[in-house]
This record gives C-alpha cells, structure tokens and sequence, in this order.
C-alpha cells in the first residue's frame, strides 16, 4: 500500500482483507456477541494482561467477547474518577478468571508512580501466578482492539516455527456519518449498556500500516522493564518474531463522555478528530 497527495492506493490483497473483516463486524453487530469468531483454537492456554485507564465506555463489551479466551486475564486499572472505577471493577467482577486491581493499590511502587508502558504492565504480571505463566503465551491486550482470528491457533502455529512474538495489524473502526443520531442518542444514556460493536460498524479505510506487539511467549529471562512506547517485555533473550500477523478492529475512538460528540458530527475530545471528519463522510 502507498500514499501520494493524501490518497490511498489498495492492492487486491489489501481490499479483500478489508472486506472480510467489514463482513465480520456487521455480523457481530446484526447477530450479537455469541457471534464474534470466537478463539477454543487448539486448547492452548493463553494468558492476558490488561492495563487500562477510563475504559468504562468499552471494557464490558470487551469482556463479553474476549474474557473466555483466557485461562488468567490480569486487568490493572488506572481510573481516576469513583464512578468510573466502579464501573469497570464491576464488569470485571462478573468473571472468574479475570483478576482486577487498582492502581491505587500500588501507590507506593515505583513502577506505578513514575508509569511507563513497560513498568505498568510488570505490575499487571505480578497479578498472574509465575509458575503458571512461564513458558505460556501472554497477549497484551486493550480494551478497544476487538480479535478477528483464533489467538490460540496463531500461538500453536508461532510455536511450531519457534517465534516467540507476534505483531497484529490493526483495522480502525470510526464512527460513520450515517449513524450520527443514533450513536448520539445511545451516547446520551451512558457507558452502562454500552456496546461499541452494536454502535460503530463500519471501518474507516485510512492507510493505517501500523504494526503493534500484542503476543509474546513468557520465557526464561523474558522481564518487563521501564521503556515507554513498548508493550511486550524491554528484556527479551531470544525474541523471533512470527511471520504472519494477527489482525484486529481498533475503536481508536471509544470515550464518549460529555463533549466528545455532538450531534453536528464532530468529535472534540480526541486527536483522531481530524481523521474523522476527513474519512468519515467519504464512507457514506
């Protein structure tokens, strides 16, 4: 794919992996969650980490989904506000194999007070059991990415080639000019009840290349460290990426508090509002 003068030119390949995944989002919105491809793969098990902050507009409907993949999912929550802290510990209370924590339970540790994307999630590890975990794959996940394949088969297939990582491939998810009023109307009745997938259903083409580290297999001397910008362990001996890539839907706007819509069609509370009003109304 290759940008000249603000536009974007697709090969085959690019448009037909863009078609799929649309056809997949509309399934899950038009047929509910049970639909989601759903992740059994091959029984391996998978770990998850989480760390989150003011996700509560998106994390339940994330859980929904996605929280059965995992034998553990360590969720660290760095919300500052009461209500909105309530919210996602209680979405997250209603599975067993999800472990919440606060980050305020961490005040006094070094990594939480001077918060890196590597130091956060040391914590988030500290959650799991280490016996149980090492030698296991671990997927770092965000509670606005939205899986499009089985995560445990492309584990079983990086095992048999020996990678120890996988980057995923993002498809962006935008609000689209022809749902303004009804998203705005279930905007205005707030985060409980609130299902990102039922509202946005339509993917925004924008070029977006961007590769992102979501998987890596805990092994012996893998450690996170204090690096911002890196979400898998800074210290990481033997680190083989896998060839193929993961692939999921990326909400990159998902926080619909006061303000952050109106009903004209502009989002003010992000800086993907630019790439809103540019992409939006060419998807009509």
């Amino acid at each position: 794919m290759s940008e000249q003068k603000g536009t974007t030119k697709f090969r085959i390949a690019d448009v037909a992996i863009i078609c799929v995944c649309l056809a997949l989002v509309e399934i899950v919105a038009a047929n509910g969650k049970e639909d989601l491809p759903h992740q059994e793969g091959n029984g391996i098990p998978l770990y998850g980490i989480m760390v989150t902050r003011s996700d509560y507009w998106v994390i339940s409907t994330w859980l929904e989904h996605h929280a059965a993949l995992f034998v553990k999912l360590a969720i660290l929550d760095g919300t500052a506000d009461v209500s909105g802290r309530g919210m996602v510990e209680a979405a997250c209370r209603k599975y067993e194999n999800v472990i919440y924590a606060h980050e305020s339970r961490f005040a006094d540790d070094a990594r939480v007070m001077k918060k890196s994307d590597n130091s956060l999630r040391s914590v988030a590890m500290d959650l799991l059991t280490e016996r149980d975990v090492r030698t296991k794959w671990v997927v770092v996940a965000h509670p606005d990415e939205f899986y499009l394949q089985s995560l445990a088969d492309l584990a079983v297939a990086a095992d048999r080639s020996g990678a120890t990582y996988i980057k995923f491939k993002q498809l962006l998810a935008m609000p689209h000019s022809s749902r303004k009023t009804e998203l705005a109307d279930a905007i205005q009745r707030g985060p409980e009840g609130f299902d990102i997938v039922r509202q946005i259903t339509k993917c925004v083409v924008t070029g977006n290349r961007v590769e992102e580290d979501r998987m890596f297999k805990y092994l012996a001397g893998v450690k996170f460290g204090w690096r911002h910008g890196l979400t898998i362990p800074e210290r990481f001996p033997g680190k083989k990426e896998f060839a193929t890539k993961g692939l999921y839907v990326h909400y990159k706007i998902h926080n619909f508090d006061s303000g952050a819509i109106a009903r004209h069609g502009g989002f003010t509370n992000s800086a993907w509002s630019r790439l809103y009003k540019t992409s939006v109304p060419v998807n009509t």
